[in-house]
């Protein structure tokens, strides 16, 4: 895989999960108002005595509702070349992926109570690819996918070493309670672990084994990484289909091209040496 190719794979993902986390916030967008669970009046008192009045108000005029759905707006317009266009022109592709970087960054420092794992994963991977694609430096780029790449494998892993770790985990009583909760309860799934006993410490194992062994998948390579990366995949249409993460999905995915890559670079580096 080019490293042009693989860096509009990366955009792709991110504009995918820029349209839905975006679509999501505005179509609740009275959580972020004065009366939301997200309201910035509150959120920004903790700034008061770190912050001096002028630098506050800017901040606020960025951050208040309604201001806030403009920069949701320019998000998601952003959003759309880096899905329309798999090989955007560069410069396309660098202006696309800055503005998303910035009013991501924007967005999820004001509502940084409000985000989860995938928000934290695109925050992370769209400003490594955004820098990198900044530089306009091939090699800069490259490093900035090795820095994506290695984010994904080390959130798989501690991921996986920590629900090892749980006895929760281990005999499938964090799931089973978990499935049985409103949020991210299903309840065709929780008559099954009902039904089934055994079903929550299977699926639990599952999970373990496929987050603890990520980085084994990544260091063989070939085709066990490929298979890694497609229980990856189902893992996370599992948890969006089950537990409504949508989001997961896509910020996910947008490590998986820099992974193939950034494994495929080392191996020729390693035959070179050689």
């Amino acid at each position: 895989m080019s490293l042009s190719l693989t860096t509009s794979l990366v955009a792709f993902f991110v504009g995918i999960y820029g349209v839905i986390s975006t679509t999501e916030l505005l179509s609740r967008k009275k959580i972020l108002s004065n009366a939301g669970v997200l309201c910035w009046d509150i959120f920004s008192l903790q700034f008061n005595q770190l912050l001096n009045k002028r630098v506050l108000k800017i901040i606020d005029k960025v951050c208040e509702y309604p201001q806030i759905l403009f920069l949701l707006y320019i998000r998601l317009i952003s959003c759309i070349p880096l899905i329309l266009i798999i090989e955007l022109p560069g410069r396309l592709l660098t202006f696309s992926m800055s503005i998303f970087s910035v009013t991501n960054l924007i967005i999820s420092f004001r509502n940084r109570y409000g985000n989860d794992g995938s928000d934290q994963m695109a925050l992370i991977v769209s400003t490594a690819l955004a820098l990198g694609l900044i530089s306009h430096n091939p090699d800069c780029l490259k490093y900035s996918l090795y820095f994506i790449a290695f984010q994904g494998i080390l959130a798989y892993s501690t991921a996986g070493l920590a629900k090892l770790s749980s006895k929760q985990w281990r005999t499938g009583l964090a799931l089973k309670y978990l499935i049985g909760t409103q949020t991210y309860g299903h309840r065709w799934l929780e008559q099954k672990t009902n039904t089934f006993k055994h079903l929550p410490i299977i699926l639990s194992w599952g999970v373990i084994l496929f987050l603890s062994c990520f980085l084994i998948f990544f260091v063989i390579g070939g085709q066990t990484l490929l298979v890694g990366l497609l229980f990856g995949m189902l893992f996370h249409f599992g948890n969006a289909i089950f537990m409504r993460l949508h989001t997961f999905i896509w910020s996910f995915l947008a490590t998986y091209p820099a992974i193939i890559f950034i494994r495929s670079d080392i191996h020729n580096i390693l035959l070179i040496n050689h």
